[in-house]
């Protein structure tokens, strides 16, 4: 709703109020919702977490050490003029890139919804600041499973830093683990 150009004036009819009404109220539900995003959209703050989400996981899977699902979708909105090239994507429409994580239940536990359409999914996650916490260990031996083109996600045999090379029994796992 808040993509299409007369969001407010859709907004107002799906919810019964006028359009002057949801204006004035809109920055507010806005603000809540900013407010409280940390509380409710959290990658795995605590080793409890951590622990349930990679049970859950492997209970639905049999994939031990997942800490999320990750992908990448795009979300139509209506570009601003000055920069409306950034957000078409490899489809013509203009959207947002918007990256997600979730655990075991389907329950977002992170996101990032900055980068404008044209932005591959990899930058994002190259970027992200999860990936900075994988790259540095804080997950230990958590990983992310998700099915990304020309990325390789933390997998389950993943390399000390500065290494790179996979045994080949390491690769067909990797493989496997990307495609299911």
């Amino acid at each position: 709703m808040l993509a299409s150009g007369s969001f407010q004036t859709t907004g107002a009819l799906v919810g019964g109020i006028s359009q002057p009404s949801f204006s004035a109220f809109l920055p507010k539900v806005l603000d809540a919702i900013i407010r409280l995003t940390p509380r409710h959209i959290c990658f795995h703050n605590t080793l409890q977490k951590q622990q349930e989400t990679k049970q859950g996981f492997y209970a639905i899977s049999g994939f031990p050490h997942v800490l999320g699902a990750i992908d990448c979708t795009h979300v139509r909105l209506m570009p601003p003029a000055a920069t409306e090239h950034l957000y078409r994507n490899r489809k013509h429409t203009h959207s947002i890139n918007v990256q997600a994580i979730v655990d075991h239940q389907g329950l977002i536990t992170n996101i990032v919804a900055k980068y404008p359409g044209s932005v591959h999914d990899s930058f994002i996650f190259r970027h992200c600041t999860i990936n900075e916490h994988f790259q540095d260990g804080s997950y230990g031996n958590g990983l992310l499973v998700g099915k990304y083109k020309n990325l390789l996600i933390y997998s389950l045999h993943s390399n000390p830093p500065g290494h790179t090379t996979h045994t080949p029994q390491q690769q067909h796992v990797n493989r496997n683990t990307l495609r299911s």
